[in-house]
């Protein structure tokens, strides 16, 4: 199925975008730390600070090349799955940031405000298999059916001589015969009976599995949409927080700088600045596997994409 396929792809893609957006934060604040240590190795030379004081950077260094090692690690393996689902070599995924343009993404969710579930490919695929119990029942149902047949049948020209001197008095020798046939008939197929019961059995069955997934995917439909309208107001407290945490960081950090502030409250503040970007990126990713989901749904993400199979 050709949606599915584009979900895939697409969920996989946004894997990989998220990974490499945080292997960057990673390798930024390793820098940045590395950076630190290094002024602060300066401070220990003139003995404006004491040695002991390099130790939580340098632990900071060991776990920010840790965490490098193990975002790479997270955009190897993305980049794998990418490549085997779409057959292409993508080193570098871009971030469709236009989804969540505040325009766009009203658009958006103003198109996906009520489910479209007769697209879903699911449901089609199940009214398809449905169809084809169908097309096999009939021709049983046909064959049970008690079958009246009635004709009108007429003779002449010779049943004259045939009936003897019983027609003979007929006033041009000729006679006219009308008659009327009638035919009963019903197949006693016990064999045709089972298989026309199990096909019956089998269409009920599909039936119910039909309303199941309908409610299901109702229910996927309406937990997608809640996601995306959630995210969109996290996203919103996210940026401010992050914000906030970098404006923090700069001034501790320029606060040692003149000497009056410490490296545990500058390393304090880079990780949460970091963790507060991390987060940021999460839910703008959040978002955008929001959209996919609801499309995929809608059977719309071919047309999303501009993809014409016709």
């Amino acid at each position: 199925e050709l949606n599915q396929r584009a979900q895939s792809v697409g969920s996989t893609y946004l894997q990989l975008s998220l990974a490499q957006a945080q292997l960057r934060l990673e390798r930024d604040l390793l820098a940045l730390t590395e950076r630190r240590l290094f002024e602060a190795q300066e401070r220990v030379k003139v003995g404006i600070i004491a040695a002991s004081d390099l130790y939580p950077l340098q632990a900071a260094i060991a776990q920010r090349a840790q965490s490098v090692m193990i975002s790479e690690g997270r955009v190897t393996d993305a980049r794998s799955r990418l490549r085997t689902l779409s057959q292409f070599n993508i080193d570098i995924a871009t971030f469709p940031r236009r989804w969540l343009e505040p325009q766009p993404l009203e658009r958006s969710l103003r198109s996906l405000s009520s489910p479209n579930l007769k697209n879903s490919p699911q449901v089609r695929a199940l009214l398809a298999a449905m169809q084809q119990l169908e097309a096999r029942r009939e021709p049983l149902r046909d064959a049970q059916r008690p079958q009246l047949n009635m004709g009108l049948i007429w003779s002449q020209s010779g049943l004259g001589e045939a009936l003897g001197d019983a027609l003979g008095a007929l006033p041009d020798n000729e006679s006219r015969f009308y008659g009327v046939t009638v035919s009963y008939a019903q197949a006693l197929s016990r064999r045709a009976d089972n298989l026309s019961a199990q096909l019956e059995s089998q269409l009920r069955a599909q039936e119910a599995e039909r309303e199941s997934l309908r409610q299901e995917l109702e229910l996927s439909w309406r937990l997608s949409l809640d996601q995306v309208q959630r995210s969109r107001e996290l996203l919103t407290l996210a940026r401010i927080a992050r914000q906030a945490t970098e404006k923090s960081a700069a001034v501790a950090s320029a606060k040692l700088s003149e000497g009056r502030g410490t490296l545990f409250e500058v390393l304090e503040l880079q990780n949460q600045a970091l963790s507060s970007h991390t987060q940021e990126i999460t839910i703008e990713h959040d978002i955008a596997q929001g959209l996919l989901d609801l499309w995929g749904l809608n059977d719309e993400l071919l047309d999303r994409f501009g993809v014409d199979v016709r």
